[in-house]
């Protein structure tokens, strides 16, 4: 997905899933670490999933309880937490997953950081 991004060059891009929690939660905590961004900042932006799902209730078998349709929909800091928890029993650090695992060097990540985000104007 760091490659795509990195490939578009600035060009609109879309990521997303029928949740928001797994899949694209899970890459946009990657975007967000590969920018730089604090574990409390990514986990702030990952629990937003929440505050805007949409109802997929029908996607559910007739019957299913709410307790079961909400843990497939909602965002769980576990969850989020539980991945960070990985990285570090794995690789040590965020930086050391972004570079070994993933491929993304600092380099890499600064090239993200061009293409991603822009300079807030003074006010």
């Amino acid at each position: 997905m760091l490659e795509v991004i990195e490939e578009a060059s600035g060009r609109p891009m879309l990521i997303h899933c029928v949740s928001g929690k797994d899949r694209t939660g899970f890459g946009a905590a990657v975007i967000l670490m590969a920018l730089g961004a604090t574990p409390s900042v990514i986990l702030q932006d990952y629990l937003l999933t929440n505050s805007y799902r949409r109802d997929i209730g029908h996607l559910m078998p007739p019957g299913t309880l709410t307790s079961v349709a909400q843990a497939f929909t909602a965002a769980n800091a576990l969850y989020l937490e539980a991945a960070f928890a990985a990285i570090k029993q794995t690789y040590g650090t965020v930086d050391a997953y972004l570079e070994q695992g993933l491929g993304f060097d600092d380099k890499r990540r600064s090239n993200l950081r061009n293409v991603l985000t822009e300079v807030a104007p003074l006010v």
